[in-house]
């Protein structure tokens, strides 16, 4: 047999090789071998071809060995037949394979990857039936081509990105080919939790503590302000884990547990990568103001109907007692709704 690398049905044999084997040992004294293309040629010793022979017909051929014993004259031949096998043809322009790395630590660019999601793909391009065939995988050409060190767990192969080297050899002719193709482990983006949204709860029911939230205002802040990923809200962690109950509209959501809600964001990139993260989502309650009981006067010395007021001293009857509010003081409603135009307290008004 031989393994034809172009498979044109022509090889180059090693004659030589099968002498021992015809003559059933190493050849005794006085023994000849030679080769022939034709039985009479064979017969009479005639046109005797060296080692190694080329074929002349294609795939298949008979060569006529021919034994002459010296010492008596008397010589017999055998039939050797030539078969050229046809080699696996070597996969060329065999897609990456490029895979997430989603694992415990995503953000080492180390993950498991199914190598025998080629196959399909090298079979194709061979003549025989695919299942003449085995496919074994390896780190480097040389173990490709030695038949050492293969991958034993080809479906979850913990790899980084790489070439990996295959040997897709015919199970009956043992006539082999090696290729390549290249493993890439893309990483999600590594996520920081956001600061918690708040608002305010001064909707058309205040202080119920439920509130309407545009998600999309904490979308730069989770991306780290970089291009080509896109945040996807979800009502909880375990939801964003599971990939289930995605917000539709995270421009108008509005929280489902009172007050404070933690809810799973999930940032794709423009590779599929996906990474997950938390945002809290908190409705803050209204001050709680009590108005004055009485009204603040001042004497008017000079009768021209202007006095100065101490509004700060306002502030403690206002918050009764609470001091972990501001206030500030404003000529018109608007502007106090604003929080624009603020008379300074720091002198009488």
């Amino acid at each position: 047999h031989y393994c034809d690398p172009n498979n044109d049905g022509f090889g180059v044999f090693d004659l030589d090789s099968t002498i021992n084997e015809i003559a059933g040992g190493p050849l005794p004294t006085g023994v000849l071998v030679t080769f022939h293309e034709t039985p009479t040629d064979a017969l009479l010793g005639a046109n005797p071809y060296p080692s190694p022979y080329a074929n002349i017909n294609v795939n298949t051929q008979t060569i006529y060995v021919r034994v002459y014993y010296t010492l008596t004259g008397c010589a017999n031949y055998v039939n050797l037949q030539l078969i050229v096998d046809p080699t696996p043809i070597s996969p060329v322009n065999l897609n990456q394979i490029t895979v997430c790395d989603q694992d415990a630590n995503p953000q080492d660019g180390i993950t498991t990857v199914d190598l025998t999601q080629q196959e399909s793909a090298i079979l194709a391009q061979q003549t025989g039936v695919a299942g003449s065939y085995t496919i074994s995988y390896y780190t480097s050409q040389s173990d490709a081509q030695t038949q050492t060190a293969a991958i034993s767990n080809v479906t979850s192969y913990v790899t980084a990105s790489d070439e990996i080297w295959i040997r897709i050899e015919n199970s009956a002719t043992n006539c082999f080919n090696t290729g390549s193709f290249q493993v890439v482990v893309n990483k999600p983006l590594s996520l920081n939790t956001p600061l918690p949204l708040s608002l305010c709860d001064n909707d058309a029911n205040p202080n119920n503590q439920f509130q309407v939230f545009n998600l999309t205002v904490k979308d730069l802040e989770i991306t780290q302000n970089l291009t080509g990923y896109s945040v996807s809200y979800y009502p909880s962690l375990l939801d964003a884990q599971n990939g289930a109950n995605v917000i539709l509209n995270p421009t108008a959501y509005q929280n489902v547990f009172p007050a404070v809600q933690t809810l799973g964001v999930v940032v794709t990139s423009s590779l599929g990568c996906t990474s997950i993260t938390t945002l809290d989502i908190r409705v803050e309650p209204l001050p709680t103001l009590t108005p004055p009981t009485i009204d603040i006067e001042v004497c008017d010395d000079n009768q021209d109907g202007f006095g100065d007021f101490n509004l700060s001293s306002l502030v403690p009857g206002l918050l009764n007692g609470i001091t972990t509010y501001t206030v500030s003081f404003h000529e018109t409603l608007t502007d106090a709704q604003l929080d624009a135009n603020a008379i300074p307290t720091s002198v009488n008004y």
